[in-house]
């Protein structure tokens, strides 16, 4: 379902929000209807690889007067995604490998591929949610 926040539909210029990362509870939703508050965004997100990046700050001041920040490292972890946060880097790599696998084509070739090759649900709204689902092995191999 949409995110609480979006506009899709008022006629107006819209902002579609399909899932967001709000926390539902804490506006009260009730999805299946069992008097309980439910993480209706949780079923959609998508486990993801991020670090956990660590600064601090130094004493010592560079060349400009300024005191600099220092980078002290990242230490792997996990993440869930969802929404265009998740949406955009998938499709963007998705792109990526079918022009590293058909060099020749240009965006209007690598967008219909994706397109043309993404997993469309029965129940599937594409006026809301677009052209469905990237479907990355069909997509290369087209």
């Amino acid at each position: 379902s949409p995110a609480f926040y979006t506009n899709y539909g008022t006629n107006a210029i819209t902002v579609a929000a399909p899932g967001g990362d709000a926390y539902l509870p804490a506006i009260g939703v009730d999805e299946n209807d069992d008097g309980e508050d439910d993480y209706a965004w949780f079923y959609d997100l998508v486990l993801n690889t991020t670090a956990d990046v660590t600064f601090e700050e130094e004493d010592v001041d560079d060349d400009d007067g300024k005191e600099p920040v220092g980078y002290l490292g990242a230490e792997p972890a996990y993440g869930w995604k969802a929404g265009t946060s998740m949406a955009a880097p998938q499709v963007a790599g998705a792109a990526a490998l079918i022009k590293s696998e058909n060099p020749d084509y240009n965006a209007n070739q690598v967008e219909a591929v994706l397109k043309r090759t993404a997993d469309v649900p029965d129940d599937y709204d594409k006026a809301y949610y677009g052209a469905g689902f990237v479907d990355l092995l069909e997509a290369v191999q087209d």
